[in-house]
């Protein structure tokens, strides 16, 4: 008969013939074990043709079974029918087919039956999504079973709608499997239980049992979008009529379930602004992130706040909104900085600084500036009007040429054509001041100055100030007098801030006449008094004095001891001696 699973009924037909010339009466007995069971116990079997009998195995525990029927014909033994069989237990088992890291198969429990109670936890999925895997049922016994399904859809009765179950092959063959395809899909919220009971019945066998009970479990949560940053606040202002783009990040934070977006703009905001996405729509796989270009052109003025919901396509319900805030104003110049300072410098004296002014919108911008013209103000701007095509830069130049001693600083708006907010203010400042040269030493007085002979001497000029001093000896670089010539270098020059000049005076007397209080002036530029620096110096004459030679000769010398002058020729204390 082969193997039969226990508590399981095969039966199979025997042609049952007899060599008999004549019908006969046959009756079979056996040992009434209950294994095996012949059915007709008793018939006729009619001459030269044979007989069918249907022999049925029953095996009440696993092993090998052995029945022997006796063929009685007329109370006499004519032959033996023997019945061999194999009983055997459900031996399947239940595993998961996956790849990945994420089993749903937790655990399992062998019954005394065979069969075999899995349980699954299947992962959190979004509302209307389906959720399938696959797991492997295996027929680990000697017998070929047949899979019943009690609907025609695959799931048993007791299986609620949100389950389902099917099987790619209704025969599972020995040392084999079969795989069960397990579905769950449900639109409520929540946690959802159940029970799958998988039936089957051996080939050729009446009784159909329970092969698998199955305990799977899930929740239903919401759908869910993560955007990154949820609120944005420009740092930046936005020019009326430009775009403003924004990039914001968009994930799906479920590892199973893929989740659609669109997002959508409040009529509000439409009034307000031409607002764009891209993408506008689209779905989110599970773990993917993707970046949505958001574009803004404000059409009104002021502080703007833009509440943008992105709705989920699972449900309508379920939205998630984006805050962007911004100022908007009205298209303008910039200024590449909004303070020039030019520090110090002298009255009469000029200093030019470069700025530039910037157009950042798309569209030519005319501006002007009310700073007053030079013979009104210590500032100037050159040009002080244009025009600034979109994207550009105009250089401008400042000069400061102040015509006094004062601190100056003034405020200059450059407005735009056409724009309602308030110019942009250029602050602008200096400061003139006077340059104080000081002179060391301011006098000076010699002892002996000998006729003819040079006599230098240093003087020096200090500039603290942190302005430049220009000087001018007001005396030529010779300067004659009746008794002195005075030569100076240099005679004029400039001196730096915090600086100081070396003048070399040069003194050579001409006559035989003391200087008291020569006076030296020199002009400094802004000073309305020279500095003054005084000479007095004792001149001598030149003297020689003749004594007679060591070895007593005699001579006859004539000194004439001549000085020349550019006037004229002197002759003094001349001595003849012997």
């Amino acid at each position: 008969m082969g193997p039969c699973l226990v508590n399981s009924t095969i039966s199979k037909l025997f042609p049952l013939n007899l060599s008999s010339k004549k019908s006969t009466h046959i009756s079979l007995r056996s040992d009434l074990n209950g294994v095996f069971n012949i059915l007709p116990k008793e018939f006729e079997i009619l001459q030269e043709m044979p007989t069918e009998m249907q022999v049925k195995f029953r095996p009440p525990v696993s092993g090998e079974f052995k029945t022997i029927f006796q063929v009685e014909s007329s109370n006499q033994c004519v032959g033996e029918i023997v019945c061999y069989g194999y009983g055997e237990d459900l031996q399947v088992d239940l595993v998961e087919e996956t790849n990945d890291e994420n089993t749903w198969l937790l655990g399992k429990e062998l019954h005394n039956d065979g069969y075999i109670t899995g349980y699954c936890q299947l992962p959190d999925v979004y509302p209307g999504f389906q959720l399938e895997r696959q797991l492997k049922l295996r027929n680990e016994g000697n017998v070929t079973l047949c899979m019943h399904l009690d609907k025609e859809d695959g799931a048993p009765e007791d299986l609620p709608s949100d389950f389902s179950t099917s099987f790619e092959e209704l025969i599972l063959l020995p040392k084999s499997f079969i795989r069960l395809n397990v579905t769950f899909c449900s639109e409520k919220l929540g946690k959802h239980d159940t029970t799958l009971t998988i039936r089957a019945a051996q080939i050729q066998c009446e009784e159909i049992f329970e092969v698998l009970k199955l305990c799977a479990s899930t929740t239903v949560t919401s759908s869910v979008i993560t955007l990154s940053p949820e609120a944005i606040t420009l740092p930046d202002p936005v020019i009326l009529t430009e775009t403003a783009s924004i990039e914001v990040k968009m994930s799906n934070p479920s590892a199973t379930c893929p989740v659609g977006f669109c997002w959508t703009l409040p009529r509000s905001d439409e009034e307000d602004s031409s607002i764009s996405f891209c993408p506008e729509s689209g779905l989110l796989l599970a773990l993917e992130t993707r970046t949505v270009n958001i574009s803004i052109t404000p059409k009104g003025l002021g502080q703007m706040q833009y509440l943008l919901p992105c709705k989920l396509s699972e449900s309508a319900e379920t939205t998630v909104l984006l805050r962007i805030s911004c100022e908007v104003i009205s298209p303008s110049v910039e200024l590449k900085t909004d303070l020039l300072d030019f520090g110090v410098v002298c009255p009469d004296q000029s200093l030019t600084k470069e700025t530039c002014l910037r157009n950042s919108s798309s569209t030519s911008l005319t501006w002007s500036t009310n700073c007053p013209q030079e013979r009104d103000s210590p500032f100037s701007i050159r040009p002080s009007r244009g025009t600034i095509k979109p994207k550009q830069e105009q250089p401008i130049w400042v000069k400061f040429h102040p015509q006094s001693v004062d601190y100056f600083q003034e405020e200059v708006e450059f407005r735009v054509e056409g724009a309602p907010l308030p110019p942009r203010t250029l602050s602008l400042m200096g400061d003139a001041q006077i340059a104080n040269v000081t002179m060391e030493p301011q006098e000076i007085q010699i002892d002996k100055l000998y006729v003819t002979i040079p006599r230098s001497f240093d003087i020096k000029l200090k500039n603290p100030s942190p302005v430049p001093a220009k000087f001018c000896w007001l005396t030529a670089e010779c300067t004659e007098l009746r008794s002195v010539c005075v030569s100076l270098f240099p005679t004029q020059g400039c001196i730096r801030p915090s600086q100081c000049v070396n003048v070399v005076v040069t003194l050579t007397a001409i006559a035989l006449e003391n200087i008291r209080d020569y006076v030296l002036p020199c002009t400094i530029d802004g000073m309305s008094d020279p500095l003054e620096f005084k000479i007095s110096a004792a001149v001598l004459g030149l003297s020689c004095r003749i004594s007679m030679p060591p070895n007593g000769t005699t001579m006859k010398l004539l000194i004439m001891l001549t000085i020349f002058f550019k006037k004229g020729i002197m002759e003094e204390n001349a001595t003849y001696s012997k």
